[in-house]
């Protein structure tokens, strides 16, 4: 019960789910097949849970191969050894294999987690590392596809870019002949230069209008590259301009918006919490004393003032914040309820797409498509588990190396014997009779009196039954 009501339907794994309702199918009354009319036999119950425990298990190591594969690319291509922002190897697989079910092919995950591992580490150098002049030479030489005059980082980056980019192309053309290079280039160049506006708005200091902010921000979130080029893999035989086109489908669109809305609103509040738990408890009581003292001239939103404060300082841009400013009557409250408000419109739009076949992309592309807004929303459920360095790590090892823990079933004992309904004893015996009424002439019959021993006392029930009984109105 604490599962289902604690972790919304949006933000679950397949994978771990699969793992759930293994381990709890005889422990929770939630069980979805508890109330099925056709349940299987005890036996062939077994034999089922036997056969999903060993494809579980196989899933398993298939996994830990293909991680082998994605830590051996990121070793090779020095993504690990860069020294600076987050190193998520383990994060990016885990979350593409288990967010993607079956059938989904080893190249899809593979491709898709090096594709995330190098979405991260680009970004973190945009948002901590280089220079602007290093970062305007590495967003010019993504858009002209030539690493010529790249030093240290940015070489390194634009390496791995080119070699990631490469085997996708040459997987895509094996597999249905479609040459991507040019998507892929643009789709690389196009997300390098909205990480480039928004390190200047960050660095200069200036507040963008929110509509401007929303452009850039849903290409920076880079949902849109996890989930095109993977879309080619998925779905060979389906033409390259209806998957990939230059303006994007609205199910494409309506997920680079929600990413960046998602990713927007939990970063603000896990920096709210943060700096309201960053006091230590004298100077709180202190600080809460003076509050109480000067209740009357504070403001009622004096913590999320500092807050508001401490980003602006820090010069990162959030929608939260943008919003806030263009709305100044507005409280920080009042600016988060109206962001979540726009999601859930925006994420049930997004879900007719996918469900109701809205759009024109194919069922593996739109499966891609949603898979990638789980992931976001398991990252950004109730903190940014992303960023945690352990807090995924339980999960991680439930889907990659600890098999399912499924207890082994005994059938059902039979009921004691004083307990259970004793079986009906059945004694005829022939009746002959005449039966009339006054003003009536008499009629005879033939019938057959049933007697029935019921119940754990001698209790007989008696009835008459006719031999033959017709109706006739003539």
């Amino acid at each position: 019960i604490e599962h289902e009501l604690g972790l919304p339907w949006m933000a679950r794994l397949d994978h771990l789910e699969h793992r759930t309702w293994m381990e709890e199918k005889d422990a929770c009354v939630l069980w979805m097949g508890k109330f099925q009319y056709n349940r299987p036999s005890f036996v062939h119950n077994q034999d089922i849970v036997q056969l999903a425990l060993q494809n579980y298990v196989l899933r398993q190591s298939v996994y830990r191969m293909e991680l082998d594969v994605v830590k051996r690319w990121s070793e090779t291509t020095g993504l690990r050894k860069m020294g600076f922002g987050r190193e998520k190897t383990l994060y990016s697989y885990f979350a593409v294999a288990a967010s993607i079910s079956l059938p989904c092919n080893s190249d899809v995950r593979v491709l898709v987690a090096k594709s995330a591992i190098m979405i991260t580490v680009a970004d973190d150098f945009f948002d901590m590392e280089g220079s602007l002049e290093d970062l305007e030479k590495l967003t010019n030489a993504v858009q002209r596809w030539d690493g010529e005059g790249l030093t240290a980082h940015a070489k390194t980056i634009f390496e791995a870019l080119d070699d990631l980019v490469t085997d996708f192309r040459m997987k895509c053309f094996k597999q249905s002949g479609k040459d991507i290079k040019k998507n892929l280039q643009e789709i690389w160049g196009e997300t390098f230069h909205s990480w480039l506006m928004e390190a200047k708005w960050s660095k200069s200091g200036g507040a963008p209008p929110t509509q401007e902010y929303l452009d850039v921000g849903m290409t920076s979130i880079a949902a849109h590259i996890l989930v095109l080029p993977s879309s080619c893999l998925a779905s060979p035989t389906t033409p390259l301009h209806q998957l990939w086109s230059n303006a994007y489908q609205p199910i494409t669109k309506l997920l680079m918006v929600i990413t960046r809305l998602l990713n927007d609103i939990q970063s603000y509040e896990a920096k709210a919490k943060s700096g309201r738990c960053s006091l230590s408890g004298a100077c709180l009581l202190l600080l809460l004393l003076w509050t109480y003292i000067h209740s009357l001239i504070l403001s009622p939103c004096f913590y999320d003032f500092l807050t508001l404060q401490k980003e602006e300082k820090q010069g990162k841009l959030n929608f939260v914040l943008l919003y806030l400013k263009e709305n100044p009557e507005a409280s920080i409250e009042d600016s988060i309820n109206f962001v979540q408000l726009l999601l859930e419109q925006l994420k049930k739009e997004f879900l007719l797409h996918v469900l109701e076949e809205l759009c024109n992309l194919p069922e593996p592309s739109r499966r891609l498509h949603l898979g990638c807004l789980k992931v976001f929303h398991m990252f950004f459920n109730s903190s940014n588990r992303y960023d945690s360095e352990t807090g995924m790590l339980h999960d991680i090892q439930k889907a990659l190396v600890v098999p399912p823990r499924v207890p082994k079933l005994k059938p059902l004992r039979p009921l004691p014997e004083q307990l259970g309904p004793k079986p009906r004893e059945f004694v005829t015996k022939s009746l002959y009779g005449q039966v009339g009424l006054e003003r009536f002439p008499r009629k005879s019959f033939v019938g057959y009196r049933i007697s029935s021993r019921t119940g754990p006392v001698d209790r007989w029930e008696k009835m008459y039954k006719s031999s033959n009984f017709k109706l006739c109105f003539a």
